[in-house]
């Protein structure tokens, strides 16, 4: 089960560093593909991706059932379906002015329909996740 999640992040940084928008959108969650279907063909400005790798294994990762998705999402017990995989990447922006390297925990999430986790799903890129993660020191 991990091994598709692992497999998803590396398609979509595969898919980011040579900009195919397609299938890097394929790799987000079903629930960002959902409510964001305009970028099927070219994602938002964004850092380019020069360089990524996994530098910790996956640990499980708890859905958080806040205020905004309790509504929304039904967190089951198992938490087979959220993990954190920690990578860290190598980045450029507006014409290589600027550039950096970033680390932290991507969040894959296992859908079975867009807002429904579930194990009989597929894994995505929790794209909001990507904003969290913080120059390398």
């Amino acid at each position: 089960m991990y091994n598709k999640a692992k497999e998803s992040l590396k398609n979509f940084m595969e898919a980011w560093k040579i900009k195919n928008w397609q299938i890097m959108y394929k790799h987000t969650t079903l629930t960002w593909q959902r409510n964001h279907p305009e970028y099927v063909t070219e994602l938002p400005p964004c850092q380019q991706l020069l360089d990524g790798i996994v530098i910790r294994d996956y640990k499980i990762g708890k859905a958080h059932k806040s205020k905004d998705f309790s509504r929304v999402f039904q967190i089951p017990e198992d938490l087979n379906i959220c993990i954190d995989i920690g990578i860290e990447i190598d980045w450029t922006a507006k014409g290589n002015s600027l550039s950096g390297t970033k680390v932290g925990d991507v969040r894959m999430l296992c859908e079975k329909d867009a807002y429904n986790l579930s194990q009989e799903g597929q894994w995505g890129v929790n794209i909001l996740s990507l904003l969290k993660m913080k120059e390398k020191e």
